[in-house]
């Protein structure tokens, strides 16, 4: 029999499991195809989706992280965001220029990554704040030499985050959160490393527009605004913004020690806690049957010959899993993909699609119809859409 174990946000022994889910192929964060069997749960007392820490699953985490590589599909380059007019920009440069033009930053402090990577981002914080010391966190010291190297970096940390010696005016986390069992106890560490005035800035996937976060199986919470507000103000923090206007799909935050400004309104009670975890219970289940839903229009449009697929993240890899032997090529507008391969077809930039030829959007439909206009102007191939479903 298996056993369930308590929820990894507010504690309680009151998970729900998710039926369906464990039918579905699973991909890993640094894209890759991972088997079906996972489990998914739904938190009773607060809401939380999530995935159940069995010992399997943690089992399942240390194997995909033994063999990690950050930005696999797109040869160690961050990904683009791009706008409606087609034009990319790496994600946090994105992140970074909205947190400088909309909160008035010092001319320079300390500021520490946690869960640099790589160090893209410490790269571009270098260059849109030149003046500030930095600093990168990670759990081993693999890409030490390279973070080191970033102009303005004076430490690199390894190991514990409860080691980290000092305080930080700025911290910044970007897809990280979402991998800890305990997230509570990771940002009330990172609350500790914030001087008085300093701000924590925060980038985490959106369950409500991002069905495939559910597919990701090392991500341990699928935060919606509600529940990462939760999160936020049980570890101590104010939240000065809570957006999902920022990049597509992901939510950001900038939050400080919870010290409330004169004036600020009180929020409405929460909605009772029956009504929180069956909301999220038919989120998720409308994501799973959306899911299983495209994964047949995809096998169906395959079987009609060669289609191309639109895209080479998470969406694309995993619906390439499923036609692979009918795909025909990629299609993506980033620069720094096209003209490479991806799983052993051609990368191609809309503007190389041949005529004629078919290209399913691995979106979801909102999504879906972005892309779709930014198409259309070529018209000269078929665009198929996705399956419909709303997404809130």
């Amino acid at each position: 029999m298996m056993t369930t174990p308590s929820c990894h946000l507010c504690g309680h022994d009151a998970l729900h499991e998710v039926a369906g889910y464990g039918r579905l192929l699973r991909i890993t964060s640094d894209v890759r195809i991972w088997p079906a069997g996972g489990r998914l749960a739904v938190c009773r007392a607060c809401g939380a989706v999530q995935k159940p820490a069995t010992a399997a699953w943690r089992s399942e985490c240390q194997a995909i992280y033994s063999t990690y590589v950050v930005y696999r599909q797109n040869g160690g380059n961050e990904q683009a965001v791009f706008a409606s007019s087609g034009g990319g920009e790496a994600r946090s440069l994105l992140l970074l220029r909205k947190l400088v033009d909309g909160f008035g930053l010092p001319s320079d402090g300390h500021h520490l990554d946690f869960g640099c990577g790589d160090g893209s981002l410490l790269r571009n914080a270098a260059a849109l704040l030149p003046a500030w010391k930095r600093a990168g966190a990670e759990l081993n010291d693999s890409r030490r030499p390279e973070i080191e190297a970033i102009p303005g970096v004076e430490d690199f940390y390894a190991g514990s985050p409860s080691a980290i010696p000092r305080r930080f005016d700025l911290v910044t986390t970007v897809h990280v959160l979402e991998h800890f069992e305990r997230p509570m106890a990771i940002l009330s560490t990172l609350v500790g490393m914030l001087v008085p005035d300093g701000k924590l800035v925060i980038e985490v996937p959106d369950l409500r527009t991002s069905p495939f976060d559910l597919l990701i199986a090392d991500h341990a919470t699928h935060f919606t605004p509600a529940v990462l507000r939760n999160v936020l103000t049980e570890s101590g923090l104010y939240v000065d913004c809570l957006t999902d206007s920022w990049i597509p799909r992901e939510l950001s935050v900038v939050a400080r020690h919870a010290a409330l400004p004169e004036g600020t309104a009180v929020l409405p009670t929460d909605p009772p806690a029956d009504q929180v975890w069956r909301a999220s219970l038919e989120r998720v289940e409308h994501h799973i049957d959306w899911l299983t839903r495209l994964r047949d229009s995809a096998r169906a449009a395959a079987v009609a010959g060669p289609v191309g697929i639109f895209g080479t993240s998470i969406a694309a890899t995993w619906l390439a899993a499923h036609v692979s032997d009918s795909i025909a090529f990629f299609v993506d507008e980033d620069m720094q993909r096209v003209g490479g391969t991806y799983l052993g077809r051609p990368i191609l930039h809309p503007r190389q699609v041949p005529d004629g030829a078919r290209v399913f959007v691995a979106h979801t439909p909102a999504f879906a119809d972005k892309i779709a206009c930014r198409l259309a102007e070529l018209d000269r191939f078929t665009v198929i859409r996705p399956p419909d479903g709303v997404f809130v």
